[in-house]
């Protein structure tokens, strides 16, 4: 999706809105696989900058946040401000900083949106110092049936499908890299606490699969949501966390 083409930017938060303690189970389990102190953090694909302030603050390091869309970047700066963090455009395939520059690139539901995810490995790879960490959190195509969203529009499904990296896939092609892998694990995360606050969040329609499918679909969808009483909260979803140490 070009999402400079679209008004995603502003739908974005109100549909990928995380509590600190959410971004803190995400970024818990990796703590222990970091140096220290961390030189540089780059949140790479950083969209409106949700997970930059949480970067910055739990690893007390520096953060870039990368991202191609200046929709995306302009919505960052304006959800975003510390003296450690600041945002610039550049791809996936062509990070703009030097070689061995970080200590951890920190990717969070951008890894589907990567034309080359082969070249997204290397450049992770060139950037990131000896023993540095390339994490990627972001939903798999193995775990699709746990979105309940997904069983309204299944049009969004079959899109989903398509784009979700499977697990063995993105483990492959980051070792192809040269990583190693470190860590995988499956995190419930709660998208909202009742069902209908996860319809009113499904409404925003910020999710690019969502955002992709005629209209006519989506309002179907949403309406049997909305029909739904038998559903109850919290709504959890499963985002899958993984770890790969560069190797030096």
């Amino acid at each position: 999706m070009k999402y400079d083409e679209t008004d995603q930017a502003k739908r974005y938060d109100a549909a990928r809105s995380m509590s600190r303690e959410a971004q803190r189970r995400s970024l818990e389990p990796l703590r222990a696989l970091l140096p220290t102190p961390i030189r540089l953090v780059v949140d790479l694909g950083c969209g409106t900058g949700r997970f930059s302030a949480a970067l910055a603050e739990e690893f007390a390091a520096p953060v870039i946040g990368v991202d191609p869309a200046q929709t995306m970047l302009a919505k960052a700066r304006e959800n975003v401000e510390h003296p450690r963090i600041r945002f610039t455009a550049g791809e996936s395939s062509a990070i703009p900083l030097p070689d061995g520059a970080a200590d951890l690139v920190f990717v969070s539901m951008a890894y589907h949106h990567f034309d080359d995810r082969p070249a997204a490995a290397h450049e992770m790879r060139r950037v990131l110092g000896p023993g540095g960490i390339a994490a990627i959190r972001n939903s798999t195509a193995d775990a699709l049936d746990g979105f309940g969203f997904l069983e309204y529009f299944p049009a969004a499904r079959a899109l989903a499908q398509a784009a979700l990296p499977r697990r063995d896939q993105l483990t492959a092609s980051m070792r192809a890299a040269g990583f190693e892998p470190l860590l995988h694990q499956v995190i419930a995360h709660e998208m909202a606490p009742t069902w209908a606050a996860y319809c009113d969040k499904i409404a925003a329609r910020a999710l690019s699969f969502l955002a992709m499918i005629p209209d006519g679909d989506f309002e179907a969808g949403l309406s049997a949501m909305r029909r739904e009483t038998v559903r109850v909260g919290p709504i959890l979803e499963p985002i899958d966390l993984f770890a790969f140490r560069a190797p030096g």
